[in-house]
């Protein structure tokens, strides 16, 4: 029984995140052990690297407690957005003894433009992405790319996985009862502007902005009118798509529309287009060949990483991006989907055409073999 342990940021016991990635099932056959690395150090991505050398105490308390249990394998699951992340990262996976490195890859989004504004607005991130590639090529630990890609050169004792994305997992699993019509509009609810992890985005201007009470009622304001503009436009009914984490009678307090009692998946299913901003759930949309429209609000201007990742979808699948001031001039007459741009999409980010395993079933299989050859 091989150890796996899952060093994260998100509280994978929960059951929406168990099934995400599979726990349940990696259960049955190996011990697995979740260790959330925020309820040791709480203000990881807000501190500098300088005051996080102040608590070094609890960052030598997450490298006992993954060396005391040992692990064969240990599934990194901790986004790097800053400095101090990422070197305090660097530390913790070095100092674990004779364990097999297992990066899940199968998460990304499209990448951004590279412009002058986005190379100031996103230096932490790529300073961040430096050190870990410094690790990456130099440590004799034996690493293990969990990808939805391959990539052409690989270093010795380096290995990869072609996975699918964790959407892909669930329409996988799902795909055979869902119930494909065009009965309603459904808007993917991302939380945008009070999700519990926005601390990762590491911007006090974008968290000073998000705090403020009046901003969040000005967001649900601005999206409802958004959703009213489309509603009459298409004379379709419009069903919330809410963000696991978003209590579902806040949802109900914040958006004047109906709740889907579906799950996303199942929801978008029965979609005649789709509204989000740059949620990963979009690619729902895209394996099921449905319309997106792209929604920038205002609280985006206070955002640069989320305003990024939009005009990045933008860019690869060929949609419109609508504003307040532009919604209005939707036409419900002409809505379509770039199908090429889609395929490419798919085959990129989203599942290859010869995967039809769920990734958690795909990586037992490879812990499996391992098991046997050892």
């Amino acid at each position: 029984m091989a150890k796996i342990l899952y060093l994260t940021i998100n509280d994978l016991e929960k059951s929406f995140e168990k099934n995400k990635y599979g726990i349940d099932f990696l259960k049955k056959s190996n011990e697995v052990k979740i260790l959330n690395i925020l309820n040791y150090v709480p203000n990881l991505y807000l501190e500098s690297f300088f005051g996080m050398t102040l608590n070094w105490k609890k960052v030598r308390r997450i490298i006992n407690s993954i060396n005391l249990f040992k692990p064969s394998f240990l599934c990194v699951e901790v986004p790097c957005t800053n400095l101090s992340t990422a070197i305090i990262l660097l530390i913790v996976l070095s100092s674990i003894k004779k364990v097999k490195l297992i990066y899940l890859e199968n998460g990304i989004l499209p990448k951004v433009k590279t412009t002058k504004k986005s190379l100031f607005d996103q230096f932490h991130p790529r300073i961040a992405s430096l050190i870990s590639s410094i690790f990456h090529k130099y440590t004799k630990k034996e690493i293990i790319y969990c990808r939805i890609k391959n990539v052409q050169k690989l270093k010795k004792n380096h290995y990869e996985i072609i996975i699918p994305s964790r959407d892909a997992d669930r329409y996988l699993e799902e795909s055979n009862s869902l119930i494909k019509s065009e009965q309603i509009i459904s808007f993917i609810d991302q939380m945008f502007i009070d999700h519990p992890d926005l601390n990762l985005i590491n911007n006090l201007k974008t968290l000073n902005y998000f705090n403020d009470f009046k901003n969040k009622i000005n967001y649900y304001e601005e999206i409802n009118y958004c959703l009213l503009i489309l509603n009459q436009k298409l004379n379709l009914p419009i069903h919330i798509c809410k963000h696991p984490k978003h209590n579902i009678l806040d949802a109900s307090k914040k958006f004047n529309y109906e709740i889907s009692k579906l799950n996303t998946l199942k929801t978008i299913s029965r979609s005649k287009i789709v509204i989000a901003h740059n949620s990963t759930a979009i690619n729902f949309a895209i394996l099921l060949n449905k319309p997106i429209i792209l929604y920038e609000s205002e609280s985006h201007n206070y955002s640069p990483y989320h305003k990024y990742s939009m005009q990045a979808f933008q860019r690869e699948l060929g949609l419109e991006l609508f504003n307040k001031k532009t919604i209005s001039n939707f036409d419900s007459n002409n809505i379509k989907i770039d199908y090429k741009k889609y395929e490419k999409y798919k085959e990129t980010y989203i599942l290859k055409k010869d995967i039809l395993s769920p990734s958690y079933k795909i990586l037992n299989a490879f812990i499996n073999q391992i098991k046997i050859n050892n």
